[in-house]
């Protein structure tokens, strides 16, 4: 196989990035242009796929499987993209399949929705032959009930077609996605260029450039027509070359249905009748009045990181770094201590889905449908969390949609919605999402750990269905208005595109007309430890010949940014020595991933994380390879070249790092909810620039305890030892 295809008539090399063209294309000479051409190269033949008029199945059962998913594979002739009239038709597709999938995640939202999620896309099968793939993730038993409403959901806009409304929107947000590419055009990442120039190359994708592809949208977009829209999706409607797929769990009492059952159901579709899709559209204000808002009472600099801090007459603090990383984009990140810490044991599972919870049933006057539909062409959305320690909003604008970010994080605080059906539709698609959850082995894996390294504390324990039967709207309502009722404690940082003065009137009416109560509030600590001494948890699950490991080092940490660096070299050696011997010098696994941070907060702790899979019959080898290299890194300490990788690593990293938007929302954040100095960014280069051998030994002689860590170990449920 190397021989045949291995070979230079069909390679390419393509590099993107911030270099000197000659520099690598002299690289690319000298390491590619010797080898050599080879003589009597087997022909590449690219083999149809024959079209079949009757409807073929496929069923499969897996005793690993934990989701059901229903398929309906549409195979279509591939079509040109060489001309203009070729994009064209490939932006009428778009349009129509965003509609489509609009219409099947409205129907995710019912109280008893007949799918966890759906969608359509197209796409290449192979060379010769496209896809129109429907798929649709349904709850155990629901394979037919899925299956039908996908079909039924194709046949309505077969029969009836899709509205203006839906056209309108939809243009709107297409028009809008090509405009901020088009925007960062100056500002893509190379990897995305890269991938670009891949599909050139492998399937003659047409590369043109964002800037020719604007101007087509542009032009084409706007005269697209609603007759055109649904002309283009009767080539797709399926009345041959359809394959349906179903595939589950394999367990008693979760029968797959029959080819015979899924035949019958899209016979009834097919016969049934059928009725026009009704778009509710709500009104066209997210807020029925403006905010009174509040005054900027204090203002203040850091020079060193161009940032400046606003105190606001609510008790608001707002820091802001205006960046030209992006032309297009704008973050939010606002936070408070508090979280779900503050609620009861009784009532955690209602305070830990509070957000997630509330953000389904929509906001201030509109479900989430309408919402969505609401905000159609526009570049903003703000989400509420609730961690254990705090709870915030996060957000993203176009500079032009900031006003809509600030009417959303205002509404997140003031006009949380109560849903009813919203939330029997959230539940019923968790359930769907765990119920089989721990048929997979490394899912049973996961949650021993996470009960064992929490000792078996309630907060700790996995959601199950059963525990799903316990929540309720109320109370995960009235938690989320407690938490988000007084912003006098919150800190918001804006990073992007903004000029500080351009944003101020917005700020102050917005961000300082929060609700304001000072109750002065923090988190709790509800006393969850890890364990002290040697632990080992075996559990034997899954079928396949392969093993997982899992060693957790954990115990208290002196909170400095002294300790903070040396803890990550630490950690950043322990990988690079962990991967050379594990993988490149024993070849007994594909990888080995090594992590793990300290935190402040409600005790200074650390954890550090090592984890790799292998063949079961080498679980003990590698094993006494990872802690030899852990002692050795006690005693020996890294090796220099190695220790200057991390650090080379690092600077690079960071170079990159601190050109990107959110990097710098991400830590501030950490530096801010740990009460630092956020000058502290910058000293955490300085100390790793300056880090030695011996701090990193001695970090490790600190983390690293064979003794005292728990140890995890995922066996084959056959597997004898």
């Amino acid at each position: 196989f190397y021989r045949d295809w291995y070979r230079p008539d069909l390679m390419a090399v393509v590099a993107v990035g911030d270099f000197e063209p000659a520099t690598i294309e002299s690289l690319i000479r000298r390491h590619f242009l010797s080898i050599p051409k080879r003589s009597g190269e087997r022909e590449r033949t690219l083999y149809p796929v024959p079209d079949h008029l009757d409807t073929l199945y496929s069923i499969a059962a897996d005793p690993e499987m934990d989701l059901t998913i229903v398929g309906v594979d549409i195979l279509l002739d591939r079509e040109s993209e060489a001309t203009d009239a070729d994009y064209r038709r490939s932006l009428v597709r778009q349009l129509a399949t965003g509609m489509f999938n609009a219409r099947l995640a409205e129907l995710t939202r019912q109280s008893d929705p007949p799918f966890l999620q759906a969608y359509g896309s197209r796409g290449g099968l192979v060379r010769t032959k496209d896809v129109f793939a429907l798929t649709a993730l349904v709850r155990q038993g629901g394979a037919g009930r899925g299956l039908e409403a996908l079909m039924t959901e194709q046949k309505r806009v077969d029969r009836f077609g899709f509205t203006a409304g839906e056209l309108d929107r939809q243009k709107q947000e297409l028009l809008r996605f090509f405009e901020q590419a088009y925007q960062e055009r100056m500002k893509t990442e190379s990897a995305r260029l890269a991938d670009e120039y891949v599909r050139n190359f492998l399937s003659e994708e047409p590369a043109p450039g964002i800037a020719f592809e604007f101007m087509l949208a542009s032009k084409f977009i706007p005269d697209v027509t609603l007759d055109e829209v649904n002309a283009l999706w009767q080539t797709i409607e399926g009345r041959s070359n359809v394959v349906v797929s179903v595939s589950g769990p394999d367990k008693p009492g979760a029968a797959l249905p029959t080819e015979s059952s899924l035949a019958a159901i899209l016979s009834s579709v097919a016969s049934a009748p059928a009725s026009p899709y009704v778009d509710n559209v709500a009104g066209q204000s997210l807020l029925p009045a403006l905010p009174e808002g509040g005054t900027i009472v204090a203002e203040s600099r850091i020079p060193e990181l161009d940032l400046i801090r606003w105190e606001l007459s609510n008790g608001v603090t707002v820091f802001l770094k205006q960046t030209d990383f992006k032309n297009d984009q704008i973050l939010l990140s606002g936070f408070a201590p508090g979280g779900t810490s503050l609620a009861p044991d009784s009532g955690y599972l209602a305070a830990m889905t509070a957000t997630a919870v509330v953000q389904e049933c929509g906001l201030g006057a509109f479900s989430q449908t309408e919402l969505d539909k609401l905000l159609a062409g526009k570049i903003a959305s703000a989400s509420a969390y609730c961690s254990e320690l705090e709870q915030g909003i996060n957000g993203t604008a176009s500079p032009k949609d900031l006003k809509t970010l600030m009417e959303l994080v205002y509404l997140r605080f003031t006009a949380p919605r109560k849903d009813t059906a919203a939330f029997s539709g959230w539940v019923s698609r968790m359930r769907g999402m765990i119920e089989n959850r721990s048929m997979r082995p490394e899912s049973a894996f996961d949650d021993t750990l996470q009960v064992t390294l929490a000792n078996h504390h309630v907060r700790r324990q996995p959601i199950t269905a059963e525990s799903l039967t316990h929540l309720d709207l109320d109370k995960s309502y009235a938690f989320y208005k407690q938490r988000f009722a007084d912003a006098s404690n919150f800190t918001f940082i804006l990073v992007g595109t903004f000029a500080p003065d351009s944003v101020r009137a917005l700020v102050a009416r917005y961000l300082g007309g929060l609700p304001s109560l000072n109750r002065g509030e923090t988190w709790r600590d509800v006393g969850v430890r890890t364990p002290s001494g040697f632990i080992r948890k075996e559990i034997h699950r899954g079928i396949e010949p392969k093993s997982q490991v899992r060693a957790y080092f954990t115990g208290p940490f002196h909170w400095s940014q002294e300790n903070r660096a040396s803890y990550n070299a630490m950690i950043e050696v322990l990988r690079i020595t962990l991967r050379e011997t594990l993988r490149e010098d024993r070849g007994g696994t594909y990888g080995v991933s090594v992590g793990g941070s300290p935190s402040q907060f409600p005790i200074a702790q650390y954890r550090c994380t090592v984890s790799f899979g292998c063949s079961p019959a080498a679980v003990d080898t590698l094993l006494a390879a990872m802690l030899g290299q852990i002692d050795s890194l006690k005693t020996a300490g890294p090796a220099p070249a190695t220790l200057e990788k991390v650090k080379e690593t690092y600077k690079r990293e960071r170079e990159t790092a601190m050109k990107q938007n959110g990097f710098w929302v991400g830590a501030l954040h950490f530096l801010l909810s740990n009460r630092e100095d956020p000058r502290d960014l910058l000293r955490m280069d300085q100390r790793m620039a300056g880090m030695t051998v011996e701090a990193v030994r001695t970090a490790a002689r600190t983390y690293l305890h064979p003794e005292a860590y728990l140890l995890g170990i995922m066996y084959p449920a056959k597997e004898e030892r």
